[in-house]
């Protein structure tokens, strides 16, 4: 009897699953146009014309994230990736956090300029430019819409750890964006160098390390989500949706 049901659980698993269909669920569509327009209201005054090419090529570039054909594994491994990135690219802009809060002063052998001015070249020059952006924004956009495909395409198992990893990562997205995003704004539309554009910037640095404590609590549930029994759990309740 044990032998028999052995045998048709190996015989169901290598069943061809069906092929999902094109159209992604209509939350997911909503929710990738809600954004779309909520990113267009916040930034339309401070966005030009390859800026707006720049936001919309990404978003079309992003639509992919939330195709029926896209699974949960392909999420899981993707968040690595991207947690990766966002680790390396907090780790540059801290060292200009620390030399801010410092205060110190920085010689060329001509001239000495002081800290807040030395960040305020490098961070207009990286925020101003276009392909930074469009990886930036690529990643919010993913991270975003990637966090509710994985929970809409989970079994009740898995669902919980979709649930507390993406309420880690919101944490420290969200406060990234209030914190440090907004000032970014700021000192992209700056012409010229203010020193109180640096006000208050311990709340950056804060930010930051919050943002990096988010994402090494989240790494236990995301590498659970990679394993081969997490996976195939969310694959197969994906697949059974699409029946």
């Amino acid at each position: 009897m044990a032998h028999d049901l052995k045998a048709a659980n190996h015989m169901i698993s290598q069943r061809p699953q069906p092929v999902p269909g094109y159209m992604p669920e209509f939350h997911l569509l909503l929710l990738w146009l809600v954004s779309f327009l909520a990113f267009v209201i916040w930034l339309r005054k401070e966005m030009d014309f390859v800026d707006s090419l720049v936001f919309s090529g990404v978003y079309i570039l992003c639509l992919p994230i939330i195709s029926p054909k896209t699974t949960p594994r392909f999420l899981a491994c993707l968040g690595g990736v991207i947690c990766g990135l966002i680790a390396g690219l907090q780790l540059i802009d801290l060292c200009f956090d620390i030399v801010i809060l410092q205060d110190r002063s920085f010689s060329d052998g001509v001239d000495t300029i002081s800290s807040r001015r030395v960040a305020f070249m490098y961070y207009h020059t990286v925020i101003n430019a276009s392909h930074v952006n469009a990886a930036l924004l690529g990643i919010i956009v993913i991270s975003f819409l990637g966090s509710f495909v994985g929970l809409g395409r989970c079994d009740p198992k898995t669902r919980a750890t979709w649930i507390a990893m993406g309420s880690l990562m919101a944490v420290g997205t969200g406060g990234y964006l209030v914190s440090v995003v907004t000032r970014y704004v700021g000192i992209r539309s700056s012409k010229t160098y203010d020193p109180l554009l640096f006000e208050g910037w311990g709340y950056v640095l804060i930010a930051r390390i919050v943002l990096y404590a988010s994402i090494t609590l989240s790494l236990p549930f995301l590498f659970s989500l990679q394993r081969g029994d997490a996976v195939a759990n969310c694959n197969s309740a994906f697949h059974d949706k699409t029946k």
